[in-house]
């Protein structure tokens, strides 16, 4: 018998709100999380020299 693979994704994302309200009222945490306005990290790749400084442009909440 052949298997099939199912994946869900569920995210919540807006300009600003407070994560930890989100994870009281599902009554789960998040996957992933993060705020608007947090850096984004780069990952540490000699090839690749940037100067700009990146940020979360909304905050996200994912599971």
């Amino acid at each position: 018998m052949d298997q099939t693979n199912v994946m869900t994704y569920f995210e919540i994302k807006g300009d600003d709100f407070p994560i930890d309200y989100v994870n009281e009222l599902l009554g789960i945490n998040p996957t992933y999380s993060f705020f608007k306005g947090e850096e984004i990290k780069r990952t540490k790749n000699p090839k690749i020299i940037s100067t700009k400084r990146r940020v979360r442009t909304c905050t996200s909440w994912q599971l």
